[in-house]
């Protein structure tokens, strides 16, 4: 009765708070029943929908000691709408996938804002990146894999990225999902053709750009072991780069 009253209690509070330490106690394990985990991860998911940030946001100017940089340390917490979402759908899928599949089909591929000198922001959704290898790892039947709906739903996120921190986080999740030669080869086409209409203002380029150079090698490293040519691939990372460093920053 203690651990129902606690949970009652936290679906009113506020709800960044209510819902990350619901999903706490049940990565942790404290919820023992199936059916209320489920209950409680659809609630969840929900009532993240009244969070404050729909994404996480990381500051520009590097510092912890402004607002800006304490709120990004914050949000570094997967407490946006967008990363508790995810986290409730990753979670459900142990337990009900076709609620968890119903689910996820409910967030949208994200659309950051847009960040350049007037803003100190620039804006993250890694954690749906995650939740969709999840999904694509572990949410299909098999009836679904043979007919190809993971590699639909991982050509349609390359298709839509439109910042360096989406597509580091596709170069990421590809080398957790296993595909054919055939796929790697597809998803790392798609990847050069999406960078090279990638159009983002130097200064959020740059907050990514570490991590793009590194998942970028990863990847390039994974397919030469897979004997899939890597050259075009890289080649689009180096001018990429080149290209946003040149340009004019803040």
């Amino acid at each position: 009765q203690e651990l129902v009253n606690l949970v009652d209690s936290l679906f009113g509070a506020k709800a960044e708070f209510g819902c990350h330490t619901l999903i706490r106690h049940i990565e942790k394990g404290l919820i023992k029943d199936k059916a209320w985990r489920v209950e409680i991860l659809e609630n969840v998911f929900r009532l993240a929908a009244n969070a404050e940030h729909p994404f996480r946001k990381i500051c520009a100017l590097g510092s912890t000691d402004t607002l800006c940089g304490q709120l990004s340390g914050g949000l570094r917490l997967n407490m946006d709408e967008l990363a508790l979402r995810s986290r409730a759908v990753t979670l459900l899928l142990q337990d009900d996938i076709s609620k968890a599949r119903n689910l996820f089909e409910e967030i949208p591929l994200p659309r950051l804002p847009k960040s350049d000198c007037s803003t100190p922001w620039v804006y993250d959704s890694t954690a749906y990146y995650n939740a969709l290898q999840v999904i694509i790892s572990t949410g299909l039947t098999p009836e679904e894999k043979a007919r190809g709906e993971g590699m639909f739903l991982l050509a349609n996120a390359i298709r839509e990225a439109d910042s360096a921190q989406q597509i580091q986080a596709l170069f990421e999740i590809i080398q957790k999902l296993d595909l054919s030669n055939a796929n790697l080869n597809s998803a790392m086409t798609a990847l050069v053709e999406r960078m090279k209409k990638l159009d983002e203002h130097p200064r959020s380029f740059r907050i990514g750009a570490g991590g793009l150079a590194r998942l970028g090698l990863e990847l390039a490293r994974y397919s030469a072991k897979r004997r899939i040519s890597n050259v075009e691939f890289l080649e689009e990372i180096r001018d990429l780069m080149a290209t946003t460093f040149h340009s004019l920053g803040c």
